[in-house]
């Protein structure tokens, strides 16, 4: 019996032993893991911290750009309703007509801008920047109608024409 009791007791032992080498294991096995995760959590992190700044950066241009354009829209809607038509032709080297106080630009004949509704106030109301050309849109009221006014720039941000419509 004595034999059987220190068999026993010898089994318990090993078992216990191989065991815990077995938990060990697993603990390198999990910190293992864990490790690669946080350098891959690491990894993503400075990717969007670099997509970050990127963003800032593009947002900063874009909201200078759009002062820069509303800048020059509300000047070239000034000269028109000063009739300072020389000057605008000078300033943005753009081409049109002048037609029963109406500005016919070129290729834009079809959509003229009046000289009356160039004195309503102007409502901000898109800005489309594109690769080839970027648009600043407004709304002009008057007591019956509300009218949708576009200003066209080109890629290096001179003024191309203007078109106007119902909105």
């Amino acid at each position: 019996m004595k034999k059987v009791g220190l068999l026993f007791i010898s089994l318990l032992l090993i078992s216990g032993c191989s065991n815990e080498q077995n938990v060990a294991t697993n603990d390198d096995k999990s910190i293992t893991t864990n490790q690669e995760e946080m350098k891959r959590m690491e990894s993503e992190l400075e990717s969007l911290k670099k997509e970050n700044e990127f963003l800032k950066s593009q947002l900063v241009d874009y909201s200078a750009n759009l002062q820069r354009l509303d800048h020059k829209s509300r000047k070239i809607i000034k000269l028109i309703s000063q009739k300072k038509f020389g000057e605008l032709k000078s300033e943005f080297s753009v081409e049109f007509d002048v037609e029963d106080n109406k500005v016919l630009f070129k290729g834009f004949e079809d959509s003229p801008v009046s000289v009356e509704l160039s004195h309503l106030p102007m409502y901000f109301g898109y800005y489309n920047p594109q690769a080839e050309q970027s648009e600043v849109g407004y709304f002009l009221y008057d007591a019956e109608r509300k009218y949708s006014i576009v200003f066209v720039f080109g890629k290096e941000k001179e003024f191309k024409h203007i078109y106007l419509g119902e909105a």
